[in-house]
């Protein structure tokens, strides 16, 4: 994605709660388009923006060399904080490419 999308569902097990769906721009990629600090700048605008602020977040991060991982941990810390990392699960994606 080029920016910053969401999406509010409605929890299937409890139809009285909603859960916001947040996609973000991959960063940390080396995306020749944008540089990290303008998709920092955005996901920084986007999460100050919402109401209330978020109360977990799941990142999804695909298998790669450790060196890349580290890094891009390294950059959600610098975007969320400590507190916020603390708040967030991490899930590894594409595991299905290791051997």
């Amino acid at each position: 994605t080029s920016h910053c999308q969401d999406a509010t569902i409605v929890w299937p097990l409890d139809k009285s709660k909603t859960v916001r769906i947040i996609d973000t721009m991959g960063f940390a990629d080396n995306r020749p388009e944008r540089s990290n600090a303008d998709l920092f700048s955005d996901i920084i605008h986007f999460l100050n923006s919402l109401k209330g602020g978020f109360h977990i977040g799941i990142y999804c991060m695909p298998v790669s060399s450790g060196a890349y991982e580290i890094n891009e941990l390294q950059l959600l810390r610098l975007i969320l904080g400590n507190d916020g990392l603390q708040h967030t699960i991490i899930a590894v994606t594409q595991a299905n490419i290791l051997e």
